[in-house]
């Protein structure tokens, strides 16, 4: 068993290493002479209650309970009635009768084979709600001892903190998640590069096109080390160059051509100054596809400017580089018919010539579909 100095320690340990944070509730329960331990926290703001880690514990227990019985643990109802930030032994408050009468027990713990029926608990305060930790034993085994609540309490102080640190962690991970998962709706590939043109992020767009690029060449793809380099060597220098001056300061502009004979990618090159890494300068890097013309960028014209199908289909044409006899060639209709409907088309998009409409179209933000 470990010492309270060295299980200290370990807490600490476990608000950033993952090993420590999931050998810790076995720890703790061997220290208060418990079968189990879990830690949870439960955010009354985002109205969100998971478990930090757990031992001794089936773990899809513990998936249910946090999805629908929590609500009717007998000991969580009774520990609210108590003075936070110690350590309660819960056996004098709920009574052991009372617990086996309880949809808890009989509709939860005896379905997964479980049987705590002797738990000791605290209740810690935290921003934006209260993490638990909680240790049990089984009804075979018989009550905690006195001596469980007092080897538990001075753990108290250094168990709020590690509950307070791994829920921020938690909510900076869901942040970056969430700000991936924004950015990889985007139609336009975006790369994160340092000045030795390695990639050190990629959204799903550019992902594609990098992929693609290793399969029959499309423009941009890596080179050794990861770094991001020209398909065609006419482009290399010139991009090289770009990312370069970007990490400096400058940045720039090319057209990267394709050697699938699509048209050019537009590539913008910018610097890129991060907070927590200002003496590593990186560029980022825009990547479009003239061609990439998704379906919602049709039904988005529709939705803003009223335009019919064969209007917003005729635009999206135009903006992607086609004339107005290919166009009407495709359609199998005259010139004169294709002149009418883009002349609706301008008139709904409250612009007088096709270059205004083909501008317009490129501001447009478009979406990667689901």
């Amino acid at each position: 068993m470990a010492s309270p100095q060295i299980l200290i320690e370990r807490i600490y340990d476990a608000i950033t290493d993952d090993d420590a944070l999931h050998a810790l509730p076995s720890q703790i329960a061997t220290i208060a002479g418990g079968t189990s331990c879990f830690m949870a926290m439960n955010d009354s703001q985002a109205q969100d209650f998971n478990f930090v880690c757990s031992s001794g514990i089936n773990p899809a227990f513990m998936d249910a309970y946090s999805r629908e019985f929590a609500m009717h643990d007998p000991w969580g109802r009774a520990l609210s009635q108590l003075p936070p930030n110690r350590f309660h032994d819960m056996e004098p408050l709920v009574p052991r009768g009372e617990v086996l009468r309880t949809r808890y027990y009989n509709d939860m713990q005896r379905p997964f084979g479980e049987d705590f029926l002797h738990v000791t608990v605290a209740a810690l305060e935290v921003p934006r709600g209260v993490g638990f930790v909680s240790t049990q034993r089984r009804r075979a085994e018989g009550p905690f001892e006195i001596a469980a609540e007092q080897s538990l309490q001075p753990l108290v102080p250094h168990l709020r903190r590690l509950i307070i640190a791994r829920h921020a962690l938690r909510g900076a991970e869901r942040q970056v998640g969430d700000l991936a998962a924004m950015v990889d709706r985007l139609e336009t590939g975006v790369l994160q590069v340092d000045a030795e043109a390695k990639v050190l992020y990629a959204n799903a767009a550019a992902a594609d096109l990098l992929r693609a690029a290793q399969g029959q060449g499309d423009g941009i793809a890596y080179g050794s080390g990861q770094r991001l380099c020209a398909q065609l060597g006419g482009d290399r220098a010139r991009l090289r160059d770009l990312i370069a001056r970007a990490c400096r300061g400058d940045g720039g502009a090319m057209l990267l051509q394709r050697a699938s004979g699509a048209p050019a990618l537009q590539l913008v090159i910018t610097p890129l100054r991060l907070s927590e890494r200002p003496q590593q300068p990186s560029a980022m890097v825009l990547v479009q596809a003239p061609a990439n013309a998704p379906a919602e960028l049709t039904t988005l014209l529709s939705q803003l400017y009223r335009l019919s199908a064969g209007e917003a289909q005729l635009a999206v044409g135009l903006a992607n580089g086609h004339d107005l006899a290919e166009l009407a060639q495709a359609r199998s209709v005259s010139i004169n018919t294709v002149r009418t409907v883009l002349k609706r088309a301008l008139d709904k998009l409250g612009v007088h010539r096709q270059s205004a409409l083909v501008g317009l179209i490129a501001h447009l933000p478009r979406l990667r579909p689901y």
